[in-house]
């Protein structure tokens, strides 16, 4: 039986090895920006695109801008990154813990010249102080119904994650993964948000950073629940 007892201590002692990094907390800082590119449009549509998102002042935004009403106003996605201002402080996360990356705006409007749009890529560039940058690309797919008397909203997809970004600090490695957009203060994730005609609304999008588990420490673990199953067995056989 005193095998059997060193064989006990050896699993507790791997399993608190392998479930303690998940209970130690660690905090990030840092900030984050977007930028629109490669709109997909028809020949004849109107698009524009400004990325000030990373600027000095708190009215920067990254816009993308398509089609034109009979007052020459375009639909529109505006990203305002968290923290993406100069005079803005750093944001103050923790692992394991959902965040807002920033402001996702959408306004939508009746217009012209915007029969073919269907889309735009979007980057979104996340500085971790102490860690460097993850940059994660998405797709915005565009559902635009047709305009006329009935207010049905039009829905901008996710249609691409992004794969999550793994990184290595202080000894532990992260997955830092993007969870989607929220209009609940992040409650819910989706991977869509939507505007009436003629209004605008505003999600965020959400990450969250997550300590992945040591291998060598499921490797402890496992075998030590092998050896404990194999002197089980031969005590039992006796």
């Amino acid at each position: 039986m005193d095998q059997l007892s060193q064989y006990i201590k050896v699993c507790v002692l791997s399993g608190a090895a392998l479930f303690s990094a998940s209970a130690h907390s660690v905090s990030f800082s840092g900030y984050a920006y977007g930028e629109f590119s490669n709109p997909v449009a028809s020949y004849g549509d109107y698009t524009s695109i400004r990325n000030n998102d990373l600027g000095y002042y708190s009215n920067d935004r990254s816009v993308f801008n398509w089609g034109l009403d009979y007052y020459n106003r375009s639909s529109q996605f505006k990203f305002d990154g968290t923290a993406s201002d100069a005079y803005e402080p750093d944001f103050s996360i923790t692992d394991g813990v959902a965040f807002s990356l920033g402001d996702f705006t959408y306004y939508n409007k009746s217009t012209y010249y915007s029969s073919g749009v269907t889309g735009v890529d979007f980057d979104l560039n996340v500085k971790l102080n102490g860690v460097g940058w993850s940059t994660f690309d998405f797709s915005l797919g565009i559902d635009n119904t047709p305009n006329g008397s009935t207010n049905a909203p039009d829905y901008v997809n996710l249609t691409a994650f992004s794969e999550d970004s793994l990184f290595d600090y202080q000894g532990q490695s992260y997955a830092f993964e993007i969870l989607g957009f929220s209009r609940d203060g992040g409650l819910t994730f989706e991977n869509y948000t939507f505007a009436d005609e003629h209004s605008k609304t505003t999600a965020q999008i959400y990450g969250r950073i997550q300590a992945v588990p040591v291998p060598a420490a499921f490797w402890l673990f496992g075998s030590g629940l092998i050896a404990l199953a194999s002197l089980v067995r031969r005590i039992n056989c006796k």
